[in-house]
């Protein structure tokens, strides 16, 4: 039997065995529920091949990476990023929480570079961006701008802005993946700046957690990939 189809068997029966005894895991439209690390299988596959060891969330250099708790059900104890507290901006370069994952529930083949990493896709909620309706970019926000200056060591001046790109700004991935766009309301004739996500799209929601509106005004969408619903 082929390693992927092992890892698919494996994942059925535990699957199958947890929700003979009620407990089911709630996952979104796109089958996933939690944001996976880079080069995460398949969500099915992957609740099967996590053997839920701590590796890659011991390894990880910026700590992006946590367990979940009991009330994920099958996903206890399973790696995920809450990227609006810490993304995963993949200053490690080589990757690494793949690298020590025993059992291949993290492919390095899907993540052998940071542009072929595929964790989910971005999505703009244009009524919360402050480019969208033009306003000014302050120093002070409502998210916790201390945790990630430190971390970014970005010049608090730079806050500053007419016009606020700080998504684009910051996205390690580049123009292939987030690009600021001048719109024309139809209405008002007003132009303005909106970031609009693009196939280069990692999904390692640095974007959710520079946004310095709350909620954020944009979202990473576990495990949806380029053309489900863009593209």
């Amino acid at each position: 039997m082929e390693r992927r189809d092992f890892v698919k068997f494996l994942g059925v029966t535990v699957a199958g065995t947890a929700i003979g005894v009620g407990v089911t895991p709630a996952l979104s439209k796109s089958g996933y529920k939690l944001l996976r690390p880079p080069g995460a299988i398949d969500e099915k596959e992957f609740l099967g091949a996590c053997i839920k060891c701590g590796l890659c969330v011991q390894i990880c250099p910026v700590n992006c990476i946590k367990l979940a708790d009991i009330d994920e059900g099958l996903s206890y104890q399973t790696p995920y990023i809450d990227a609006r507290t810490n993304a995963c901006d993949f200053s490690c370069k080589g990757v690494q929480c793949v690298l020590v994952c025993p059992t291949y529930a993290l492919e390095h083949e899907l993540a052998e570079t940071p542009e072929k990493v595929r964790m989910g896709l971005a999505k703009v909620i244009p009524d919360r961006c402050l480019a969208v309706k033009g306003e000014k970019l302050k120093e002070k926000s409502k998210h916790k701008w201390d945790e990630w200056k430190y971390k970014w060591k970005v010049n608090p001046d730079s806050y500053i802005k007419d016009v606020c790109e700080l998504c684009f700004d910051k996205c390690p991935i580049g123009p292939s993946a987030i690009t600021m766009e001048e719109r024309k309301d139809k209405k008002t004739g007003r132009t303005y700046q909106i970031p609009v996500v693009q196939q280069g799209c990692t999904g390692c929601g640095v974007c959710e957690m520079v946004c310095p509106v709350e909620p954020p005004a944009i979202v990473i969408i576990p495990g949806e990939k380029w053309g489900e619903k863009n593209g």
